[in-house]
């Protein structure tokens, strides 16, 4: 146990959470091991004491950064549960080499919101705001952190510094804020609509919020599974942003892994099937990244809170069930050389849904005086005295983006189960099926509560649109 300890400590300082492929050995790089060691601990130690910081939106006293200490805390432990019990059971040199991957998650989110946090990208006007009428500034640069973190990990992989299966070969091994009485948060469209002074700020702040949906639960729960706060920020990062961004390049990473495990497994061949599941997936993630500035206009955006749910999905379901098709394909390797054209299809079909409905939405927030969008393709239609559209597609369904992230969720499934569903029992073949299962499972009540929601706020107006647009996510069928 002492020499595993002590194996442990003299590698992990230096990124590298496989021992037997580091290629830095001697004394120098005993020093370069403890330098990084303080550099490590200092900027945790630093990121730590900086933590109480928010958007500045009339919760800044000292009690709800508490609070909010508090519950980061409490979120932290449920991780380490785990690595509890394994304390208790196992010796401490075990213990020390079960925390390896825990560690290697740490690393790459501390990485990736420290790159959030310097590398360029560019700053828009959101369209959520904060509780006190301000505009909440954004800065996009996602998909540059996403090519970075990737272009990070394969040089450590190439230079031999890191084993780029290891991911892979891991993946089982107080007081309410003014956030927490709403709902759905302010967006710009209602302050830039509120009457202002001669000052420019709103002439009646509490006519406004009073317009906004009411949270009427009130049980604590329910309240740290949900969320409080909609758009902290720690370091002039958007929390919420930086979870979908972590979340985003964790998948990045599993999936590249996995590709990496099953090749070496396949005896240097890639399957087709796995080149198609990482080819879509990446376009998922990088055409996602992309589009950022889109997905501040999002359900995600102004209606999430951050809470146990969003921070368990982003930095767990998010980078560790999304990719559950690619496990199979993992473990199960044959060199087939089946067509994948018809998953292709497939997925473009769900893509172009998504993509297409929530393209014609940003446009009508960003420019709603336009009267058509897509190269005067599409006409903008909306209900008299509202801004609900009921054209293009939002014509198919009133959540026909769902409906396209379901079917971009089965493609991604079909890689995986026509690889096992000829030779492996039926179970197995299901389980890349659990992907869009979950997506259905999401959808349906949150489409659900939408419309409450939606109801409330448009009133007559939402009837109306109901009666012109029937089908809540499949046409002709839901």
């Amino acid at each position: 146990n002492i020499s595993r300890f002590t194996a442990f400590a003299e590698e992990w300082f230096i990124l590298d959470l496989a021992p037997k492929r580091s290629s830095l050995t001697g004394p120098s790089n005993g020093i370069i091991r403890i330098l990084f060691s303080v550099v490590y601990v200092t900027i945790l130690l630093w990121m730590i004491v900086q933590l109480p910081s928010n958007d500045g939106a009339n919760h800044s006293d000292a009690k709800t950064q508490r609070d909010a200490l508090l519950t980061i805390a409490a979120l932290a432990a449920s991780v380490l549960v785990p690595g509890i019990f394994r304390f208790l059971v196992l010796s401490a040199g075990a213990i020390v080499a079960g925390l390896l991957p825990l560690l290697q998650v740490i690393e790459t989110f501390s990485l990736i919101w420290v790159l959030l946090m310097i590398v360029p990208g560019s700053t828009v006007a959101g369209y959520t705001c904060s509780f006190d009428g301000k505009v909440l500034p954004y800065k996009l640069n996602g998909l540059a952190v996403l090519f970075v973190t990737v272009a990070f990990y394969y040089g450590l992989c190439t230079a031999g510094w890191k084993d780029p299966t290891y991911l892979a070969a891991h993946f089982f091994d107080a007081e309410r804020p003014v956030d927490a009485g709403y709902q759905r948060c302010l967006t710009r469209d209602q302050v830039l609509a509120a009457p202002k002074n001669e000052n420019g700020d709103i002439e009646d702040l509490p006519a406004l919020l009073a317009k906004l949906p009411v949270n009427k639960n009130t049980i604590w729960a329910l309240e740290y599974f949900n969320g409080s706060f909609f758009n902290p920020r720690v370091f002039g990062v958007d929390v919420k942003m930086a979870l979908y961004c972590l979340g985003a390049v964790m998948l990045q990473l599993n999936i590249l892994s996995m590709a990496a495990l099953h090749t070496v497994n396949n005896g240097g061949v890639t399957a087709n099937a796995v080149t198609v599941y990482v080819f879509i997936f990446t376009w998922f993630l990088i055409e996602y990244s992309y589009y950022e500035n889109v997905h501040l206009y999002t359900y995600d955006l102004f209606a999430e809170k951050i809470g146990a749910k969003l921070v368990f999905g982003c930095l767990g379901f998010y980078p560790y069930l999304y990719c559950i098709g690619g496990i199979v394909l993992t473990i199960y390797t044959p060199n087939t050389n089946s067509a994948y054209g018809p998953t292709f299809l497939v997925f473009y079909t769900g893509w172009f849904l998504t993509r297409g409905a929530n393209m014609q939405k940003f446009f009508y927030k960003t420019d709603p005086a336009s009267t058509t969008v897509f190269f005067g393709k599409v006409e903008q239609k909306v209900i008299p005295g509202s801004r609900i559209l009921y054209s293009g597609f939002w014509g198919v369904s009133r959540h026909v983006n769902y409906l396209g992230e379901i079917i971009q969720g089965v493609a991604l499934a079909l890689p995986g189960f026509l690889v096992l569903y000829s030779t492996e029992p039926f179970w197995l073949c299901l389980v890349p099926w659990i992907y869009p299962l979950y997506y259905v499972c999401l959808f349906i009540p949150r489409e659900r509560d939408d419309n409450e929601i939606c109801r409330k706020k448009y009133g007559k107006a939402w009837d109306e649109y109901c009666e012109k647009v029937p089908y809540r996510i499949v046409p002709y069928i839901y």
